[in-house]
C-alpha cells in the first residue's frame, strides 16, 4: 500500500526534473551534452514506465491508456536517440532535424503522456 503512495510522488519528481531539463535545453548545448540530456530523460521515463507496468492490474483504464501512449513514444524515441548518440560518439555532427525530432518526442513524453 505504501508503494502505491510513492508512485505519484515519484512521477511528480520525474515531471519536475523533466521540466527543468527542458529549461536547461534552452541554452546552447553541444551535441554530446544534448545526447546526455536526452538519454537521462529517456532513462527516467523508461524507469517510470516499468514501475507503472509492474502494477498494471491496479491501474484505471485511463492510466492504462496513458501507459500505452508512453510506451509508444518511448519506442519511437529509442532508435532515434540511439542514432543521435552514435553520431556523437563517432565525432559526426547530427543534423538539426534529428535533434528537433528528439526534442519534440521528449516534449510529448513529458507534457502529453506523463
Amino acid at each position: 500500500m505504501k508503494r502505491l503512495k510513492v508512485i505519484p510522488i515519484l512521477l511528480v519528481l520525474i515531471f519536475a526534473v523533466g521540466c527543468a531539463g527542458l529549461q536547461i535545453r534552452d541554452k546552447k548545448m553541444t551535441p554530446m551534452e544534448t545526447a546526455t540530456w536526452a538519454n537521462g530523460i529517456y532513462i527516467a521515463q523508461y524507469d517510470s514506465y516499468m514501475e507503472k507496468a509492474a502494477w498494471v492490474e491496479n491501474l484505471t483504464n485511463e492510466e492504462k491508456v496513458l501507459l500505452r501512449k508512453k510506451k509508444s513514444v518511448l519506442m519511437e524515441l529509442q532508435p532515434i536517440l540511439k542514432m543521435y548518440s552514435e553520431y556523437v560518439s563517432t565525432g559526426r555532427v547530427p543534423s538539426r532535424e534529428l535533434e528537433n525530432k528528439i526534442i519534440h518526442l521528449i516534449e510529448r513524453l513529458l507534457l502529453e503522456v506523463l
